[in-house]
């Protein structure tokens, strides 16, 4: 009877300490367990939630933590509204992962929102790696006006991400996309993935000083660089409404050529050096002594029947195929050695006959 009442007297003890703690007004560091969820809470919305969130298909989590959402042994989470607001966040661990699920207002109701409700707007993620995803809106860094964003879903862009200055996506159901001006400028730039794997870097130039937005279309139409999936960079402006190869100059082959850079309009440059790979690539072998020099009737005949020199490409050949700087020079360099060959052939010629005619004369 004495370790019944003994008993009795340990576990009263035990579970005032532990409704003081509940109760704020003991502080112990005993572990203190609770079967049901944890709520701290004070007005009308402004409550967080401690729970496990095991069970609720689809998040199959192992807790999580809830401002203004609760879930409930319903499997459905709960929120409150403070008259004009009722927005939450549910922060859960599910499958080694964080994740961060917003709520957005929608007037001043209170009501419940299912499991899938929640995973459908999570809109970040880290996983036990470390790393930090942005599955749908914006990662900002407002000081700096620098973005990052989910592309995915992208109104006639499908893009598969985004960093962006000055500039962020704002809503991907109309694809707009707002920047801002500091008074007297609001230029802005991004660089987005498509899902062809091609990085596209778009401008919006600075037109005033007010801030504004533009649209997808606005996007695609400034793209001014793109790197192709491939490796290949090509610069110049994107010419159709659309994304991919497709929507870069029709010139430009990127199928069929080996060509790692295209440049629009040409290069402005104070110096070029072309490689050369080796010693038969240039033209001195002309000067060898067992090189067939062309007789020049044969020349002539070439000439007049083709219309250029021989091994020189043809000037519907240069349309439709272009040159190669490096080829062309040494081709160039090979005439004008044929042409020095045939010089000194012609000076021997004339040296010769001098010497006839001065023998004549004797």
């Amino acid at each position: 009877m004495k370790k019944l009442i003994s008993l009795s007297i340990t576990l009263l003890v035990a579970n005032q300490i532990y409704a003081q703690q509940w109760l704020g007004s003991t502080t112990s560091t005993n572990n203190i367990y609770r079967t049901g969820d944890i709520t701290v809470i004070n007005g009308h919305s402004a409550r967080v939630s401690l729970g496990a969130a095991w069970g609720g298909s689809p998040i199959w989590g192992t807790g999580y933590l809830g401002i203004n959402l609760r879930r409930e042994s319903s499997g459905l989470w709960s929120y409150l509204n403070n008259g004009s607001a009722n927005d939450g966040l549910a922060m859960y661990a599910s499958g080694n992962n964080l994740h961060f699920s917003f709520k957005p207002s929608t007037g001043g109701f209170s009501g419940t929102i299912t499991d899938a409700d929640v995973v459908n707007n999570v809109k970040y993620k880290m996983n036990q790696n470390g790393i930090f995803e942005v599955l749908k809106g914006d990662l900002q860094v407002r000081q700096n006006t620098v973005t990052l964003g989910a592309a995915s879903g992208m109104y006639g862009m499908s893009g598969s991400g985004y960093i962006g200055f000055n500039i962020n996506r704002d809503n991907i159901s109309t694809g707009a996309w707002n920047y801002s001006s500091d008074g007297a400028h609001n230029g802005s730039n991004l660089i987005y993935g498509n899902l062809f794997g091609d990085m596209i870097f778009s401008v919006k130039p600075h037109t005033g000083a007010g801030s504004g937005t533009i649209s997808d279309l606005d996007v695609m139409q400034n793209g001014k660089m793109t790197i192709l999936s491939d490796g290949k960079v090509v610069i110049a402006n994107h010419s159709i409404n659309g994304w991919g190869p497709g929507s870069l100059p029709a010139s430009v082959d990127y199928s069929s050529n080996n060509y790692r850079l295209f440049v629009e309009t040409g290069i402005l440059t104070e110096k070029v050096r072309v490689a050369i790979k080796g010693t038969p690539e240039w033209a001195d072998y002309v000067f060898a002594k067992d090189y067939k020099l062309m007789p020049l009737k044969q020349l002539e005949e070439y000439i007049e029947s083709e219309n250029h020199l021989p091994e020189v490409p043809s000037a519907e050949e240069v349309v439709k195929e272009g040159i190669d700087l490096g080829q062309m020079q040494a081709k160039l360099l090979q005439k004008v050695e044929e042409l020095t060959l045939y010089v000194i052939q012609q000076q021997k010629e004339i040296d010769a006959l001098k010497k006839q005619v001065s023998k004549s004369k004797k």
